[in-house]
């Protein structure tokens, strides 16, 4: 990808703005607003800009659990009970908690 986007960058577009995709790696849940008029939508204070995709991703898996759970809370999606991760870290663990955690599993799997 970089190759091309040096070489022609006309025929490639970068979402700098975090329009299409935005990751909540150190992005604390407070940066992240569930808007309430509009089912579904994020609203994120860094970019000011409404993403189609976040991603929990490093330091952002407690942010992700958080707006998910909150999406949850405002009926998104649909008929939902739970947060929209299959992560097995849970929300309320510290990251050394949840490294041990995954230690434990690997060396009893």
């Amino acid at each position: 990808f970089t190759r091309h986007y040096i070489r022609i960058q006309d025929s490639v577009a970068m979402d700098v703005d975090g329009v299409m995709f935005h990751t909540l790696h150190d992005v604390e849940p407070t940066q992240i607003q569930v808007v309430p008029e509009r089912t579904g939508v994020v609203l994120s204070s860094i970019t000011d800009t409404q993403p189609c995709a976040i991603h929990g991703n490093g330091n952002g898996i407690t942010t992700f659990h958080d707006v998910s759970r909150r999406l949850v809370e405002a009926n998104w999606p649909p008929n939902s009970n739970m947060d929209a991760t299959a992560s097995p870290i849970s929300p309320n663990l510290s990251r050394d908690d949840a490294d041990l955690l995954r230690r434990r599993r690997s060396k009893s799997a």
